[in-house]
């Protein structure tokens, strides 16, 4: 029965005893390959947007853009990330390793040069879902951690704003930018 179940979700595979003598061949059991990963990312992945849709609900009950600006500046600090001046090779303003932390959060950065001042654009948003029915807390989030981001990675650089969803589709956020990408 416990086999069953395993079988059922895709963890085990039954497999037909290769016999060279007579006899009824017996029914074993192989792990799969890669079932157990895609099935427990699946389940995690879902668990982790169910508890940003909660934490943004509640964050929307107070309306203090404080908290959440703070919540995206831990956030930043929680990122495991190595500063451009320990990275041999890195550019001392550290903005490729600013857009590389983006690129890995799943933002789809690009620097746009303007006119009078820079701009980021993020082509995706990892919470696009849960941000188009509430930017007002998942966009806070974001500005937090990205403020933080750069006064950490490139500090030669600010972020002095943020203009959330500009457009859904396809999907544009745009973050400006104060300062030098030179050191």
């Amino acid at each position: 029965m416990h086999l069953n179940v395993l079988v059922d979700s895709g963890l085990v595979k039954r497999v037909g005893e290769q016999r060279t003598v007579p006899g009824r061949p017996r029914v074993l059991y192989e792990a799969t390959s890669d079932a157990p990963v895609t099935q427990h990312r699946t389940t995690t992945d879902t668990s982790y947007r169910e508890l940003a849709r909660i934490l943004v609900d509640q964050l929307g009950e107070v309306q203090d853009h404080q908290l959440a600006l703070r919540a995206g500046r831990r956030w930043a600090d929680a990122l495991d990330v190595t500063s451009p001046d320990e990275v041999e090779g890195a550019s001392n303003s550290g903005i490729d390793t600013v857009l590389a932390v983006l690129n890995d959060l799943g933002f789809d950065p690009r620097i746009e040069p303007s006119t009078n001042q820079d701009r980021l654009v993020l082509h995706q948003c990892p919470f696009a879902d849960i941000a188009i029915k509430d930017r007002s807390v998942v966009c806070q989030v974001h500005l937090g951690m990205l403020s933080a981001t750069f006064e950490r990675i490139a500090p030669t650089m600010s972020v002095t704003g943020l203009d959330p969803l500009v457009s859904e589709e396809p999907l544009r956020c745009v973050v400006h930018l104060q300062g030098s990408g030179q050191p």
